[in-house]
């Protein structure tokens, strides 16, 4: 069974107020600004990160061993891990000369990464699209980018160049920012808070001067959290119309909106073949869609998601339901018969749409 759907709906109203409160503010803070974009970091994390690159692109650069993978030392991990929010004041406790951090810095050269830009519908790329927008997979993999910061930051304080540790690791949170992920807005957020937690041990009477490093604040992380999950709550079948034009047609909100926008658009795509038909006395959803399509519309030109703006102009089930079972599988056969169904159907998508539901707002709740 699917969540309850009305008591989701109440909250999306009690709370947008909230949400609209802290998007207002976060439109302020500089990390968030929208900027020009145009060198995709996909030309050098793709190729060296294994859980990107398509078993093929693996196969070439181990014979070629032109490039090496990016991967977390795990002799340090557990040691990071247990030195939380501590780690830097064990600064002086690491080798550093034995850990490759020369990408951070090539990283610079690129602003944005896009991961599935460009990319063919592939069984690779739909395994992709399921992992990086809706069953978020690849946690594990984006939190190693946090131990990298952390690894950058320590290595930085134990030189003496933390001026340029800050610099390599705030760009990789805008980097990962830039992913238009679920995954990758929290990792930054991660990143930013790790940044702080070297700002509090140096206020610490350590003797470092550090020019121009301005933290993000902790009560501006906070806010950004909760307006990123929001977001990834609010682009739904089942929002009140008054919810979801508040939140998606107003061009000042932008914090998380381009991975909510990504995310519910798939999640929607999943449904759409099952929830859109109509004969008489069905419920109808028709006006859910239309209000969708306008707020993919309305953002059409400040998210770049192409290939998921390729798939919702389509109209594109498959491909999702593809990613989720398999080709050929049971399920997306079933689904064609099934959209054919009434009632039926509907009973089903509702069910189906409710599954994939998260109540990002329920961080208003508790705040």
């Amino acid at each position: 069974m699917g969540l309850d759907i009305e008591p989701l709906r109440g909250g999306m109203a009690r709370h947008l107020q909230e949400f609209l409160d802290d998007e207002k503010i976060l439109a302020d803070e500089p990390f968030f600004e929208p900027h020009h974009a145009s060198a995709n970091a996909k030309a050098l994390l793709n190729e060296r990160l294994d859980w990107v690159a398509p078993p093929s692109e693996r196969q070439t650069r181990q014979i070629t061993a032109t490039t090496t993978a990016i991967h977390f030392p795990q002799s340090i991990r557990p040691r990071l891990k247990r030195w939380g929010p501590d780690f830097p004041r064990f600064h002086s406790f690491i080798n550093y000369a034995q850990f490759d951090l020369g990408w951070m810095a090539e990283l610079l050269q690129y602003d944005y990464w896009d991961l599935l830009e460009g990319s063919p519908i592939d069984p690779f790329t739909r395994a992709q699209l399921l992992s990086l927008y809706l069953t978020q997979t690849n946690v594990p993999d984006f939190e190693d980018f946090v131990l990298f910061s952390k690894l950058r930051l320590m290595k930085g304080i134990y030189e003496g160049k933390l001026d340029i540790a800050v610099h390599e690791t705030r760009h990789l949170a805008q980097i990962l920012y830039s992913t238009e992920t679920f995954m990758g807005a929290m990792t930054a957020i991660a990143i930013l808070r790790a940044e702080g937690q070297v700002a509090e041990y140096l206020s610490s009477d350590v003797p470092i001067q550090v020019t121009d490093f301005r933290p993000v604040s902790r009560k501006t992380l906070d806010r950004a959290r909760r307006a990123i999950l929001g977001f990834n709550a609010l682009f739904t079948v089942f929002t009140p119309r008054q919810v979801l034009e508040s939140a998606f047609y107003n061009p000042k909100l932008h914090v998380g909106l381009c991975s909510g926008l990504a995310k519910g658009m798939l999640r929607s795509l999943l449904v759409r073949r099952l929830l859109e038909p109509k004969i008489d006395l069905e419920r109808s959803f028709s006006t859910s869609f239309v209000a969708l399509d306008k707020a993919v519309e309305a953002n059409r030109d400040f998210c770049r998601i192409s290939l998921l703006k390729k798939l919702w102009d389509q109209k594109d089930s498959r491909t999702p339901w593809m990613a989720l079972y398999g080709e050929g599988s049971w399920d997306w056969l079933h689904i064609r018969w099934i959209q054919h169904v009434p009632f039926f159907r509907r009973a089903w998508g509702i069910d189906l749409a409710s599954l994939y539901l998260s109540n990002g707002l329920t961080s208003y709740s508790s705040h």
